[in-house]
């Protein structure tokens, strides 16, 4: 197993564990700690859309998508985890039950007459 996969994958348990993590390395190379604290993360705000419209659900989309993309490309740590598209499925997962909740309080709260007073933000993280 390749140093960079060894790191990916102490980065995938330390995400899981939300633990530290702190990986053995080759006696040439530093001792690398990943802290899950510093998981990259993005807030995707949509407190001006409206998610009871094909349209706000459309743009919401694709501002988790862009913020995927940052939370993914934003460590140097996940470079393995990056490559092999595990990172942004791992993003998606995550993401996408918040969507799905958002969306369902807009459109409950629009056939109900109500304002929708709920969070308006969605994590992105790994």
């Amino acid at each position: 197993m390749k140093l960079g996969q060894f790191l990916a994958f102490g980065a995938a348990v330390a995400v899981t564990t939300g633990g530290i993590v702190t990986l053995a390395a080759p006696a040439s190379a530093e001792q690398v700690v990943i802290h899950a604290t510093e998981i990259p993360t993005k807030l995707v705000r949509f407190a001006d859309l409206d998610l009871a419209d094909r349209a706000g659900q459309r743009a919401l989309k694709r501002r988790v998508s862009t913020a995927v993309y940052a939370v993914c490309e934003g460590s140097e740590s996940y470079a393995t985890f990056q490559s092999d598209g595990f990172c942004r499925t791992a993003a998606w997962e995550k993401a996408t039950p918040q969507i799905d909740a958002a969306i369902q309080r807009a459109q409950l709260a629009a056939l109900q007459g109500l304002p929708d007073n709920s969070e308006k933000a969605i994590v992105i993280t790994l």
